[in-house]
């Protein structure tokens, strides 16, 4: 799976903030503390939330796409008016979330109610696509980033918007980690740079510190344990130790042969999970001797293209896609995450398929119901009993699929312990 484990010697340890090429040291990153699992809806710091299945909101889908209605699930069929890039739940509330788009729009949701609702938003510059959005780590404070380079950042409590960094590339990446006790956004942006950022400090042009990466920088994630994950189009996925943010102090090389497209770390700290556009997924752990034994690399979601119809595409448009009617057609992976309490992964990728893993056995736990639609971006909330995801357009398939009437399309799954929890015996990975 990986072909070796090499560790990079870079420098650079001035004092944090006083060099624009290397940050200073940051302290230990202190432990998260545990997160409770409660019976879904029964946080008492939150309203249950009373779900009646396929509970759509009062907006339509003009869509001529047939996307099935599922069990245990309320739908927002226009959430936004353009490709959905982003959705994450709140870190303290788990009805509340949030989503970016294209259309330039970052929405904040609650779905108490057993549906959908809108509970405040903002708007980028000239309608900015915008590309990632993250929350702070106490829930009053939403970041998002963008095509304009600019990082906002939006207080929910006063309903204020303001801009916290101004960059000159795309930003694409958010990370919000507690390092040395400050708590610091982490962007990542199409110059391959990799910034920090106090969130104290409004309209910055200049980070408290950044890496620069050898490659394009396509996913990352990071780690209670202040371990930061960056996979780069050079195969190579980095380590950066949040202690000195400034330096790589490990690389690992992938035989992943195509662009890694999504990335999260392993609730033991131990590893990660990588995906990509080539319908793969891997099993990664830091320790070389523990991947050796245990790492590998998965196929999912693949679809035999002579019986698999996505999007409702008519013969001609599907036979001029490359491996139409070719035989198996393999699908982005476009969102791969850690069950927060069971710790099996969950894929979700442009076939419409959200699949669940049981890593650790190597064994599919369960799918959901193919939705022949991509879908673009999934979260799950702290409980784990909640799977937010969206169903959008993912120009998988060029040009020729792109309409105005495309869908765009929110939905909370209540989980099931048969579809995430980990099953004791099985006899093959499939």
């Amino acid at each position: 799976m990986f072909n070796s484990f090499n560790t990079n010697n870079n420098t650079g340890s001035s004092a944090f903030g006083n060099s624009t090429n290397t940050g200073g040291l940051f302290g230990q990153q202190p432990q998260q503390q545990q997160q409770q699992n409660s019976v879904f809806g029964s946080s008492p710091a939150n309203p249950s939330l009373a779900l009646s299945n396929n509970t759509n909101s009062n907006n339509s889908n003009n869509s001529s796409i047939n996307i099935p209605v599922l069990e245990n699930e309320i739908t927002l069929d226009n959430a936004h008016s353009d490709t959905i890039t982003n959705i994450h739940f709140s870190p303290v509330n788990q009805l509340q979330f949030i989503s970016s788009a294209w259309d330039g729009f970052v929405r904040i949701w609650d779905c108490s109610t057993g549906s959908i609702n809108k509970i405040a938003e903002f708007q980028h510059t000239g309608n900015a696509p915008v590309l990632t959005c993250a929350y702070s780590s106490d829930g009053t404070k939403v970041f998002s980033g963008g095509v304009d380079g600019i990082i906002h950042i939006f207080d929910l409590q006063t309903q204020t918007l303001q801009i916290l960094a101004t960059l000159s590339s795309p930003v694409h990446l958010m990370k919000i980690a507690n390092i040395g006790g400050m708590e610091v956004l982490i962007s990542g942006s199409w110059d391959s740079k990799i910034n920090y950022w106090d969130i104290r400090q409004i309209n910055s042009t200049n980070p408290l510190s950044f890496l620069q990466l050898p490659e394009r920088l396509f996913c990352m994630d990071n780690n209670s344990q202040g371990i930061l994950v960056a996979a780069c189009g050079n195969k190579c996925t980095y380590l950066i130790n949040l202690s000195n943010p400034q330096s790589i102090f490990k690389t690992l090389q992938s035989t992943l042969k195509h662009q890694p497209k999504s990335i999260k770390c392993f609730l033991k700290n131990h590893g990660f999970s990588l995906a990509s556009v080539e319908g793969r997924c891997s099993v990664v752990y830091f320790d070389e001797n523990e991947h050796k034994k245990s790492g590998f690399t998965f196929k999912c979601h693949r679809q035999n293209s002579r019986t698999f119809n996505p999007l409702n595409m008519n013969n001609s448009t599907l036979g001029n896609i490359p491996g139409g009617y070719k035989g198996a057609f393999a699908y982005s992976v476009n969102s791969v995450l850690i069950h927060p309490v069971y710790g099996t992964v969950a894929t979700s990728g442009s076939d419409g398929v959200t699949s669940f893993w049981n890593t650790e056995m190597r064994h599919r736990i369960k799918g959901l119901q193919c939705l022949n639609y991509p879908v673009t971006a999934s979260a799950f909330n702290m409980q784990g009993n909640l799977l937010a995801y969206t169903l959008s357009y993912d120009w998988s398939f060029g040009s020729k699929c792109s309409t105005e009437s495309n869908p765009n399309i929110i939905r909370i799954h209540q989980c099931l312990d048969d579809e995430v929890k980990e099953k004791k015996k099985t006899t093959a990975f499939r």
